[in-house]
C-alpha cells in the first residue's frame, strides 16, 4: 500500500500546477497525499527503530 501512495505522490509532481490547485481547493487532495507520505515515513522509521532497539 505504501508503494502505491508514494507512486501517486510522485506522479502528482508531473501534473500541471492548475490541476493541483483545483484539487487542493476542492478536496485538500495535495495536503492529504502529503500527510499520507509523512505517516508512511513515520511508520517506517518507528518500525526500524523497534527492530534496532531489540
Amino acid at each position: 500500500m505504501a508503494d502505491h501512495v508514494l507512486d501517486v505522490a510522485s506522479n502528482m509532481m508531473a501534473v500541471e500546477e492548475h490541476v493541483l490547485w483545483m484539487a487542493q481547493n476542492e478536496a485538500r487532495a495535495c495536503t492529504r497525499i502529503v500527510q499520507c507520505v509523512e505517516r508512511i515515513a513515520d511508520l517506517a522509521l518507528n518500525a526500524n527503530t523497534t527492530v534496532i532497539s531489540k
